[in-house]
């Protein structure tokens, strides 16, 4: 039961660990905000259907991509077209190719869900002051046994909201620049742009101490575990260095007691004036 006991705390030590250098991640019920260094942003003004196209040429014919897609809910297709041509209706991002050739009707080559809610698996981290990252996820393609999907949107800080704008796009998916006011502000943080000053100064403080308290939590864990399936020890003897932690009240207490009796004697000299030879 100790051993059991001794383990299990080690694993939570290291798992604790981990979890703080992760960035945060979204549960799969997406509400289009997050929680981020203390500030709460909204992104539900970057909601609504956009689409974003490009044109390439292979002669004789032209390839249109056009990625579709809705950051807080799922796209609405249109009623045309054949069902084979549109992404499920849970979609909130969906890549569509289509090939042109003049004097001949459109032609859909690829379609592709790159985002849908039943593995939305939604992640939001923060890159930098005024840069956030939100990914999402769930499609496949080709659909048996195909390359898991997933759509990344880079949020950057700008005073004026812009369109979003296709970056890249390869056989797991997109990635889609998008400068805007909701980079820069949070319910909680009305004054505008995030500063590089004293919040900042006060979270590196915090996580330097959150290390060092994780690091702390995992020497004892994995010194206990290691003394008791090595030597067999028990109570005082599954601390890691013992003697040293053991005489640490001692220490303590004498060095209160010194700098206790330092201060009176420095007091006492004040007083008098004098010192006696």
């Amino acid at each position: 039961m100790l051993r059991l006991l001794v383990r299990r705390s080690s694993v939570f030590a290291l798992l604790s660990f981990f979890t703080l250098l992760r960035g945060i991640s979204a549960s799969d019920d997406w509400n289009c905000a997050a929680s981020l260094g203390g500030h709460n942003y909204d992104f539900s003004s970057l909601g609504g259907q956009r689409d974003i196209e490009r044109e390439r040429e292979t002669p004789p014919t032209i390839m249109r991509d056009r990625l579709t897609l809705n950051l807080c809910t799922p796209v609405t297709e249109s009623t045309e077209g054949a069902d084979g041509d549109k992404c499920p209706a849970d979609t909130y991002a969906c890549w569509r190719t289509w090939n042109l050739r003049g004097g001949e009707n459109d032609r859909v080559v690829t379609v592709i869900p790159m985002a849908t809610k039943s593995g939305l698996s939604p992640t939001v981290e923060q890159l930098s002051a005024g840069k956030i990252s939100i990914h999402l996820h769930g499609g496949v393609y080709p659909p048996d046994g195909g390359r898991s999907q997933s759509l990344t949107v880079n949020l950057e800080c700008s005073q004026e909201d812009q369109n979003p704008i296709l970056e890249s796009h390869d056989d797991a998916g997109a990635i889609v620049s998008w400068k805007t006011k909701t980079a820069c502000h949070t319910a909680n943080d009305p004054a505008g742009p995030p500063s590089s000053g004293g919040s900042k100064k006060g979270s590196g403080v915090s996580w330097f101490f959150s290390m060092l308290l994780l690091a702390f939590v995992a020497y004892f864990g994995i010194g206990a575990w290691y003394n008791y399936n090595n030597y067999g020890a028990s109570g005082w003897d599954l601390l890691p260095h013992r003697d040293f932690w053991r005489d640490v009240p001692h220490l303590i207490q004498d060095v209160v007691s010194h700098l206790f009796t330092s201060v009176r004697s420095s007091q006492r000299t004040s007083r008098g004036g004098y010192v006696s030879v």
